[in-house]
């Protein structure tokens, strides 16, 4: 529920989506993506700041229920940007073949899925 990721979703549906992600924790300056590679994860970030950075720039900042590394989930593109935490972060880690099992099986959280990544797709 922290995440955002949760609200106006049934108890037995949050059970269900909490067996499909892996609580992450990572240290204040740890990496969690590099620019240039691809990835089959992708984070909810619970607890915590990230920043997303390109030659140098800062170019997004992550809070709690904010998701990244989803274009290269999604679509198997080169991440745009390095993320590295500025705090200590707790993130939700899921793979791309655990959350298609899960949306493939519960389309509520399918469409829930799409309205948020379009929303950072638009943003």
């Amino acid at each position: 529920k922290e995440a955002g990721w949760f609200e106006n979703i049934s108890e037995q549906m949050q059970i269900i989506i909490s067996a499909s992600f892996n609580l992450e924790n990572f240290s204040e300056g740890e990496t969690i993506f590099k620019e240039g590679h691809t990835s089959k994860e992708m984070y909810i970030i619970v607890r915590g700041n990230v920043t997303g950075n390109s030659n140098g720039k800062q170019l997004n900042f992550y809070k709690p229920g904010d998701i990244i590394g989803y274009d290269s989930f999604l679509s198997n593109n080169k991440i745009s940007e390095t993320t590295e935490t500025l705090s200590p972060v707790v993130a939700l880690r899921i793979d791309h073949s655990a959350m298609r099992k899960l949306i493939s099986k519960h389309k509520e959280l399918k469409i829930k899925f799409q309205a948020k990544v379009a929303k950072y797709q638009t943003s």
